[in-house]
């Protein structure tokens, strides 16, 4: 087979023509005249077809086309609003959590910062509603008052503030001090473990309970088993 292929290039060599020759299934096949011409034309490549059918289809999935490289998107403050807006209709926002997506997706500080200003400015982002929801959803689901702390002191909310904050909210909501929330919550989703003391202390710290609380609590709780 590779003795004809190479009598049938030679045989076309001969003849003068210029048409590249392109192999479909061990067989050789040379192209007609205007696929010939295409490929004269682009620099005698038989790829050529393929590689524009990948720019192609990379600039409409917006990847491979310089066009769409995020270059040149538009990263000024009324696009940064309209991220905002976006967010803000998806789920409640705060300006902790937008400002550091906004400067991850490649907004400067000036433009994350105006467009936060005017956000804030029309109530689309409100920074002590966001804290109060967070709160409230994190007590309902019976998560510990030291995790809520950690988690919205790295939003940038005052620690103080948080503190009252989860107080109003725990005294509103009726509930009962960390610990009696603790065996709460053991009591809804026992510990699977062997060492049941252990068990339910690491599903208590890993709630956000501090170690003296889930220590307590979990000692209750065996001692309410016996």
């Amino acid at each position: 087979m590779l003795a004809g292929l190479r009598a049938r290039i030679a045989s076309i060599e001969s003849e003068g023509s210029a048409s590249p020759v392109s192999v479909r299934g061990g067989l050789p096949n040379p192209p007609g005249p205007s696929a010939g011409s295409a490929a004269r034309d682009a620099g005698s490549s038989p790829f050529v077809g393929l590689q524009r059918g990948a720019r192609s289809k990379g600039a409409r999935n917006g990847k491979g086309s310089e066009g769409s490289s995020s270059g040149e998107r538009d990263f000024s403050e009324e696009s940064a609003l309209r991220r905002i807006e976006r967010l803000a209709n998806v789920s409640e926002q705060c300006s902790g959590k937008l400002r550091s997506r906004l400067l991850q997706e490649g907004w400067k500080a000036e433009q994350v910062e105006g467009a936060l200003e005017r956000a804030r400015a029309c109530l689309l982002v409100d920074d002590e509603r966001y804290a109060s929801v967070f709160v409230r959803s994190r007590l309902a689901q019976r998560k510990g008052e030291a995790g809520i702390l950690f988690t919205l002191k790295g939003l940038g909310y005052e620690e103080d503030y948080v503190r009252a904050l989860v107080q109003e909210q725990r005294q509103d909501a009726g509930l009962g001090t960390e610990v009696d929330r603790a065996l709460e919550l053991l009591a809804a989703k026992p510990p699977k473990s062997k060492n049941l003391h252990d068990g339910a202390y690491r599903k208590l710290v890993s709630a956000g309970f501090t170690p003296s609380v889930a220590s307590e609590a979990a000692t209750l709780f065996c001692e309410e088993l016996r």
